[in-house]
């Protein structure tokens, strides 16, 4: 499957439509979290998809 918001010539719209259609529901809840820096660990981040 070709990654449209990969293509710096796709419309905005395209891009983020395919990008949001490739994310789990946890990754785009991971996206939209704040974490404070002193708790950032490797661990975090990657549980949490931040």
């Amino acid at each position: 499957m070709e990654c449209i918001y990969k293509d710096p010539n796709a419309p905005i719209e395209a891009r983020v439509k395919d990008l949001l259609s490739r994310m789990t529901l946890l990754e785009k809840i991971g996206q939209m979290t704040q974490i404070e820096r002193s708790v950032a660990t490797p661990a975090a981040i990657k549980d949490r998809f931040i």
